[in-house]
């Protein structure tokens, strides 16, 4: 191989490879704030945030020592932030609604339901997925079955201890 040939691969390869590690730094950066985004808002709660989670357009973490679930949604016009005092759910599931067309299942909505131990406060639904706001489905399925689990893994090896309400509500973007 001559010196001119080993000179247009070098380019080559680098035309390739470039906007592959911007792309990444990238992604790394906006991962990077999103984890401040949702410790800032675990701290304004005074909770630590000791595990967590993104997939498209939500947010969920869990302070597992005060049993607290925090999960925040981006929206276009505003957030939606819910806090979740694990002492208060008897249990937590996953609801799934389909359809069926021409012999093909449909995913239409996923959500993390939680049951409370009190008989008259409403179920909440916190939605992983919902076709309406995405049409794509990535790993909001999965992510919804492993928080359910943690989830209930916290409730079962909670003590018993006082509840504070559940609280949720709607920030406006500034």
């Amino acid at each position: 191989m001559d010196f001119e040939s080993i000179i247009i691969g070098i380019i080559s390869l680098a035309i390739f490879i470039v906007p592959v590690i911007l792309i990444q730094r990238k992604q790394k950066g906006k991962s990077l704030e999103r984890v401040k985004s949702l410790t800032a808002l675990g701290e304004k709660h005074h909770i630590k945030i000791e595990q967590h989670d993104f997939c498209s357009n939500y947010a969920i973490g869990i302070d597992s020592v005060q049993h607290k679930l925090l999960y925040l949604k981006e929206g276009e016009q505003n957030n939606q932030e819910v806090l979740v005092d694990l002492s208060r759910v008897l249990n937590c599931s996953v609801n799934k609604a389909f359809r069926d067309v021409n012999h093909t299942r449909i995913m239409d909505k996923i959500e993390l339901v939680f049951s409370f131990k009190e008989p008259k406060t409403p179920k909440l639904a916190l939605t992983f997925y919902d076709k309406e706001i995405s049409l794509t489905l990535n790993d909001e399925l999965r992510l919804c079955e492993k928080w359910s689990v943690i989830v209930n893994e916290t409730i079962q090896a909670r003590p018993n201890g006082s509840a504070v309400e559940a609280r949720k509500s709607t920030l406006a973007l500034g």
